[in-house]
């Protein structure tokens, strides 16, 4: 049993050891695991996987031990073996794991999931109350509004919420594994191992939640060429309705990064192309970077390897791939 400030939460802990670092797997009711990540995780930013059985009967949060001190638990390396292993223990054909949740503007939230967040509300109803519980009042996570989280690779959907609505985004691919990442408010997909990108502004996300009908097609679709995109990064500001972000993946033969510019162009969003830069071995083998924060970048292997999650300093990349997530900052 847990203690709560509201009430007593059912929950069953365990915990895992990795050296200097514990992980905890909380499992519970749904609305015992929202309270729990509402009230007993004090840093939000150290929650790595989340989900939900689709009748709602039961969900689970898999995070970092907080020790008081959110750097280090934020520089953590995360096993690949361990994570996936303890996701393996729960069926995906029961249960709906996300990806990711976002607080917009204007009280609008986002939660990226399986595909049974599209048509089964007790997932629906979880991803509001897990939404809620993480940015709370302010609509802010520990100074960022964007929180990714470890999930199977599956098809995915995006649900918008507001209050009592709730929309589900068309997807941009179909039933393609999709890459999601936001800049701003603003959502930005790939179609993953091909080039193929998309964006949907914000006003449509909201005009989509408001039920209004909005001129064109959901989705502005471009291409990047002859790529195979692993993954998209957080978009960083840089400027008055700008934002870069960087992708990762296989440009030809070539093991690269590509930053690209994302500016507001009226209701729509355009897309300018900065050329690749290859990544040698050492870079290569963090995986994909998904957030850079101006003094470090995290990356992310999904493809194996000692570490899943690995945050490395701007000042210990190469000089070509720092400024990658340096390119534009004086725009």
């Amino acid at each position: 049993m847990r203690y709560s400030m509201h009430r007593i939460l059912s929950i069953h802990i365990q915990r895992f050891r990795l050296g200097t670092m514990t992980l905890l797997l909380a499992t519970g009711s749904a609305s015992d695991i929202a309270s729990h990540v509402r009230d007993e995780i004090v840093n939000k930013v150290n929650l790595v996987s989340g989900g939900v059985r689709q009748d709602g009967a039961r969900a689970m949060v898999l995070y970092v031990e907080d020790t008081g001190d959110t750097d280090k638990a934020k520089a953590t390396a995360i096993s690949s073996d361990l994570v996936k292993a303890i996701l393996n223990g729960y069926n995906q054909d029961t249960w709906t794991f996300f990806s990711a949740f976002v607080s917009l503007k204007d009280g609008i939230q986002a939660a990226i999931g399986s595909s049974s967040i599209k048509d089964q509300d007790a997932v629906q109803s979880f991803a509001k109350d897990f939404g809620r519980a993480i940015f709370q009042d302010d609509g802010l996570m520990d100074g960022t509004k964007t929180l990714f989280l470890f999930a199977p690779d599956s098809d995915r959907y995006v649900m918008a919420f507001k209050g009592n609505g709730k929309t589900i985004l068309a997807q941009p691919y179909g039933p393609n594994l999709t890459r999601y990442t936001f800049a701003g408010a603003n959502l930005v997909a790939a179609r993953a191992l091909t080039g193929d990108i998309a964006t949907m502004s914000f006003k449509k996300i909201e005009a989509k939640l408001e039920d209004k009908k909005g001129e064109g097609t959901d989705w502005d679709k471009t291409s990047l060429g002859s790529v195979q995109i692993d993954d998209l990064s957080l978009g960083n500001l840089i400027g008055k309705s700008a934002w870069t972000i960087v992708v990762s993946g296989k440009f030809g033969n070539m093991q690269a990064l590509q930053t690209l510019t994302v500016t507001k162009d009226g209701d729509s969003l355009q897309i300018t192309r900065h050329p690749p830069i290859g990544v040698d071995d050492m870079v290569a083998s963090y995986g994909s970077p998904i957030r850079s924060d101006g003094t470090s970048v995290t990356f992310v292997n999904r493809n194996g390897g000692a570490n899943s999650v690995t945050r490395v300093p701007l000042s210990s990349l190469p000089s070509k791939v720092k400024s990658a997530f340096t390119h534009g900052a004086t725009v």
